[in-house]
């Protein structure tokens, strides 16, 4: 049995998701436990997630990682005496409200009136689950009740004079008290209990209470069985205190572990039978510090998956430029260099790609445009923004030609707008310090060849990408992929050949033999 545990914690409260409203909800998704587990369900193993964390929205978010059905253990569940894992629709309107309640309707939330008084806001999930409701007495919010995906209430965290969060009821689906915590990262006190796991009355803070579930959920474990975790200082320590036999894998990824600033990074590392990174250089920076050698390897934390898009039955050429943390002095050269391209073939499109929020779009679209004027080609268009002043072409000096944007700002926050992006993209531009990994494994399942500065395992020069060393390279790697199919074929034939090195079956293989499974 492989067992996965995820790091799905907010920055606020241990031990608690990062739940938050649909309209500020952001990237989601590129995370390395989802991919683990897919690969690993794809591959037929036997696997168990087990959550650490209070993760009430948990099903809606499995659905939206293509996860649903996957079996579950949760330390809140078995405090709360939860025992399934359908989903339920519960309707804000099937609430107890006062009589004289008026409703008020926004683009973001519903907000609840009592005499021309705020009474409540009414948050959502994505796909309009009920959320959690706040509650406002003489204009301030004294109480917010959270809800369970599967329908039930689940808890209540109640706020100070100060609006701190002070306590968090949380409740069984029948509504009887189970626990209660004092916030931020006080005692736990068990109103409440039963099952299969014995508690004791009282715990100083909610990671002993956790550390006592799991432990009695790994007691007796087999060294065929294997634990892993998403690599996190928050509950790496925790879960080696409860190990009961099963080998230990570690997973680094993106910036969610602090490497040089740890204290823990040698112990654990030292405990597990294999450490697995999502880049070269953080494996090497990691066994520098730990001289562990090569029991951490750098492995993939995402698969390929075949799946070619259109983009060679469109017309348009489509050229596809992420943009976030890049810096702004490169990103304005890259800029000028695609316009340029751009100006000289008509067929091209550029997609900017980013993840923040809608004004943030605007401004960039603004920005767009105004160095399109200022470089002297103000018919390149961006969807969006305002148009330069500009006298619209005529055919035959009657009827008005309507210009047509051929720049857009486009959000992604997840896998599904990734896909979107993709299938109709002819050419990957990602000539960030950091590259996106994801956005990369999915550009070789499409059959994209990507325009690189950082070496990446994923990227070879004129196989299926280009690698520049300055940007002024940027303008030969669009000349390469987009003037004539050649190399754009090459590339995709390489691509298709070479494909299943990073298909689920390979990676796991990888792991089972790394790990001496």
């Amino acid at each position: 049995m492989y067992y996965f545990i995820p790091s799905w914690y907010s920055p606020e409260l241990p031990f608690h998701d990062a739940a938050e409203a649909w309209y500020w909800k952001k990237n989601t998704g590129f995370d390395d436990t989802v991919n683990q587990m897919r690969m690993f369900r794809h591959a037929d193993e036997d696997l168990e997630l087990i959550l650490l964390g209070y993760h009430p929205m948990l099903r809606h978010d499995l659905h939206h990682q293509g996860l649903m059905g996957v079996k579950i253990f949760s330390v809140f569940d078995v405090l709360q005496g939860v025992d399934t894992q359908e989903p339920g629709i519960l309707h804000y309107y099937d609430l107890e409200w006062p009589e004289q309640v008026e409703w008020v309707h926004t683009p973001f939330l519903i907000s609840a009136f009592v005499h021309d008084e705020l009474y409540a806001n009414v948050d959502f999930q994505e796909d309009s689950y009920l959320l959690w409701i706040t509650y406002f007495r003489d204009q301030k919010q004294y109480m917010r009740n959270i809800y369970d995906d599967r329908g039930f209430l689940s808890s209540s965290i109640f706020y100070d004079v100060s609006g701190n969060p002070s306590r968090q009821e949380y409740y069984s689906p029948e509504g009887e008290l189970r626990f209660v915590q004092e916030l931020p990262d006080g005692p736990v006190t068990i109103e409440n209990q039963g099952g299969e796991y014995p508690l004791k009355p009282r715990y100083a803070r909610m990671e002993a209470l956790v550390q006592d579930v799991l432990t009695k959920k790994l007691a007796g474990g087999s060294r065929e069985d294997v634990v892993a975790i998403a690599a996190d200082g928050r509950h790496d320590a925790l879960v080696r205190r409860c190990l009961g036999g099963q080998r230990l894998v570690l997973s680094f990824f993106g910036n969610r572990y602090d490497i040089g600033k740890s204290e823990g990074l040698k112990e654990d590392v030292r405990a597990a039978a294999l450490t697995v990174t999502d880049t070269v250089g953080i494996r090497d920076e990691i066994r520098s510090i730990t001289g562990a050698g090569k029991r951490v390897v750098d492995i993939s934390p995402f698969d390929t998956r075949l799946s070619l898009g259109k983009s060679m039955r469109v017309r348009e050429l489509k050229v596809f430029f992420p943009m976030d943390h890049f810096e702004d002095f490169l990103f304005q050269r890259a800029i000028g260099l695609l316009y340029q391209f751009m100006e000289e073939h008509p067929s091209v499109w550029l997609i900017v790609g980013t993840d923040q929020n809608e004004s943030a779009q605007h401004e960039m679209r603004m920005k767009l445009q105004a160095r399109a004027v200022e470089m002297g080609f103000p018919k390149l268009l961006v969807d969006g923004a305002d148009a330069p002043d500009l006298e619209d072409d005529c055919i035959e000096g009657m009827v008005r030609k309507k210009r047509k944007p051929r720049i857009f700002v486009t959000p992604y926050h997840n896998e599904a707008d990734i896909a979107r992006i993709l299938y109709d993209t002819r050419l990957i531009i990602d000539i960030r310090d950091n590259p996106d990994q994801y956005i990369q494994i999915a550009g070789i399942s499409a059959g994209i060849p990507q325009v690189n500065y950082r070496n990446t395992r994923y990227i070879e020069h004129k196989k299926n990408g280009y690698m520049i060393s300055n940007i002024a390279q940027l303008s030969d790697a669009l000349e390469y992929y987009l003037v004539g199919l050649q190399h754009w074929n090459e590339a995709l034939v390489y691509m298709v050949q070479t494909i299943e090195a990073y298909d689920s079956g390979s990676l796991v293989k990888q792991w089972k033999e790394l790990i001496g499974a």
